[in-house]
């Protein structure tokens, strides 16, 4: 018989009895999922995460990896209520007191944590870090079955339940899948939810730099272009990140010279005060924005960067993944604590209502940045010039952008 074949009667004829059955199964155990997992399995949810990647992280390097993430006070909260954030390495952590923005010196916006009473704004994290402090919590719950180096292969739909498939063969069988599988989300392909794309590919360089002169390392800029911003990230040892976006080809032409040449063209763009920086490494990435026209079907739910990706130019990419976690682990507890169907449509729309207006916000609001900071109009580089001018001078704009950017 066809083995294809043979596949499809076993999906149809085997018996539950023969199917491990968990509360949730969550595909992706990246910094999204994780969250989730952890925040559940403390509410004695029975979880499984299904992971594509080896993530196994038991030693780091001397200086900062290039995957680095802002995360917000919100973010921290979620962090520390979970039991995360004391398993970070905390010295490789940085605080942001100061951000600055602006296109000319003489219209720059500057916000200072301590104007508004408050610490810091958030904090810079490696990537690794991050999931480091996940995995390390995720070790100390025992109703957490975790399984990387397995994709996911397949979705069936049984009455009230999902049968997953996977690729090591194994058949699961949940009443929940949350789909944190990131940009190329499988799960959002398997239950064919569409999503709407926003403008081109985005690139940009990636760049390791070693500060030669005291900085504050609290403070993050962005200065802006017309073919794209350039952002500085704090992070520590001297070590520090810039990030230069624009057009592909622009891209790859700089990540094709030497690190001498490129060094030379960034004294073009960067301040005064980081002349003296010497390039140790550099990489390019692209994305792609988009954001799903619904977050879930029936026991199924999309979360983080498998259901929206934003311009990284605010840094609130991941933010809005911990938010999406935030409010799902309120619905999803309060519905079983009342007795009620925690993966019915009726829950899953809530869920859904309470996110996706604020998403969609925060979405278009990045790409009206974008779009006009891109322009080289010398009319609307007036006008926006003067807008972030009138912007510094006014205390209680400026706490209505940090409130925003904290919650």
């Amino acid at each position: 018989m066809n083995i294809s074949l043979m596949k499809m009667f076993e999906s149809y004829f085997i018996t539950d009895m023969s199917i491990e059955n968990y509360d949730v199964i969550i595909i992706g155990g990246n910094m999204i999922g994780s969250a989730l997992a952890i925040g559940l399995a403390k509410s004695d949810w029975n979880v499984l995460v299904i992971e594509k990647k080896k993530l196994v992280y038991s030693s780091f390097e001397e200086y900062p990896y290039f995957n680095v993430s802002s995360i917000n006070l919100s973010s921290v909260s979620l962090l520390k209520k979970i039991g995360v954030w004391k398993n970070l390495i905390h010295s490789r952590v940085t605080q942001n007191t100061v951000l600055e923005v602006w296109e000319n010196w003489n219209f720059r916006l500057t916000f200072r944590a301590s104007h508004f009473g408050l610490k810091n704004f958030g904090y810079i994290v490696e990537n690794r870090n991050l999931q480091f402090a996940l995995q390390k919590e995720i070790t100390s719950c025992k109703n957490i079955k975790f399984l990387h180096s397995i994709r996911l292969t397949n979705l069936f739909r049984r009455k009230n339940s999902w049968e997953v498939h996977l690729s090591d063969n194994q058949m699961l069988s949940t009443n929940l899948i949350v789909g944190a599988d990131g940009p190329m989300s499988t799960v959002r392909w398997l239950s064919k939810i569409r999503r709407i794309k926003y403008g081109e590919k985005l690139y940009c360089i990636l760049m390791k730099v070693q500060t030669k002169q005291k900085i504050n390392k609290h403070s993050i800029w962005q200065k802006f272009f017309s073919e794209g911003p350039i952002a500085f990230l704090p992070l520590f040892k001297n070590r520090d990140c810039l990030i230069l976006h624009g057009k592909r080809q622009k891209i790859e032409s700089l990540c094709k010279m030497s690190v001498k040449s490129l060094e030379k063209y960034l004294l073009l763009k960067i301040p005064e005060k980081l002349k003296k920086i010497e390039i140790f490494e550099k990489k390019m990435v692209y994305f792609r924005r988009f954001h799903a026209k619904s977050y879930f079907k029936e026991g199924l739910v999309i979360i983080g960067d498998a259901a929206h990706v934003i311009h990284p130019l605010v840094g609130q990419g991941l933010n809005l993944g911990y938010k999406d976690v935030e409010r799902l682990l309120s619905f999803l507890t309060s519905y079983k604590d009342k007795g009620i169907c925690f993966y019915s449509k009726g829950m899953l729309s809530e869920y859904q209502d309470s996110r996706l207006f604020d998403n969609y916000i925060m979405q278009l609001s990045t790409e009206m940045i974008y779009r006009l900071f891109s322009s080289k109009n010398y009319w609307i580089k007036k006008i926006r010039n003067e807008l972030l001018k009138l912007i510094n001078r006014s205390d209680l704009i400026k706490k209505i952008i940090v409130q925003y950017a904290s919650e």
